[in-house]
């Protein structure tokens, strides 16, 4: 209880930092910031919206008014805004429902990649888009920065609503995740896959000889992969190495999994 009460002072902290950097001026109004007991609150929130223990939820902050909880092996985004009285937590729309309508493709054919914290690339249906965390003074959504590539007919929206401004994008991320819809067990294959495969070159980089290497991935209801390596190199210097060149991969289906991928 310690250290969950720890990270989220710690958070708090991070926000409050954030925070002092914002305009003086009054206009526009300043955004609430994520105190420790807003924190605590907002476990309050996703429990009550997952139907999950509010003590099982872990908290990321995606930006400085953004979090993103995890709990139960469901994954929810929130935004921290200025109600007409108070501060609330305002429930973002996932990415994949927004792309579904915009890109015009059923949510169990989406795959949603996220490069950074605050882009998500959502492939499917033979198409695919970009969208960027935006936000305004009172709300936060997923907008599409760019037109659906592959597709055929009118895109419904290519840039971000207007008054919005994108949260900024860090240049390179530190938690490559991979997030794909729920119901779609191919559709996980095939995003670790593809994740896999984009790392090629640094996989063999790190097995002697650059020889090709059975790569298996397991996860359980929390989402999290696990990444080893077959033997002679399991356990050793090589299998960190691809540990570390893949980075950490996350799936929400809320359901465990495992498969093999051979890396040529």
């Amino acid at each position: 209880m310690r250290t969950k009460q720890s990270m989220l002072v710690a958070l708090a902290f991070a926000s409050a930092v954030a925070g002092c950097t914002s305009s003086s001026s009054g206009y526009p109004p300043p955004a609430p910031v994520a105190t420790a007991r807003r924190l605590e609150n907002l476990q309050a929130v996703a429990s009550r919206h997952t139907s999950c223990p509010a003590r099982e939820i872990g908290i990321r902050q995606v930006s400085d008014r953004v979090f993103s909880t995890m709990g139960c092996g469901v994954v929810r985004e929130y935004a921290l805004v200025q109600g007409a009285r108070y501060a609330e937590w305002q429930p973002i729309m996932p990415v994949n429902m927004r792309a579904a309508n915009e890109m015009v493709c059923p949510l169990e054919r989406l795959v949603v990649s996220a490069p950074t914290e605050n882009v998500r690339e959502v492939s499917g249906c033979g198409r695919s888009a970009q969208y960027q965390l935006a936000c305004d003074t009172s709300q936060c959504e997923w907008a599409m920065t760019t037109p659906p590539a592959g597709a055929t007919g009118r895109v419904v929206q290519a840039t971000p609503p207007p008054g919005r401004v994108t949260a900024p994008t860090p240049s390179t991320p530190e938690s490559p995740v991979v997030v794909v819809p729920q119901r779609a067990d191919p559709a996980v294959d095939q995003a670790i896959r593809g994740q896999l495969d984009a790392r090629r070159s640094a996989i063999r980089a790190c097995v002697p000889g650059g020889e090709s290497a059975m790569v298996r991935a397991q996860w359980g209801r929390d989402g999290m992969v696990r990444l080893s390596l077959d033997p002679p190199f399991q356990g050793t210097d090589s299998e960190r190495c691809v540990q570390q060149s893949v980075g950490q991969l996350q799936v929400t289906t809320g359901q465990p999994g495992a498969l093999s991928h051979s890396v040529r």
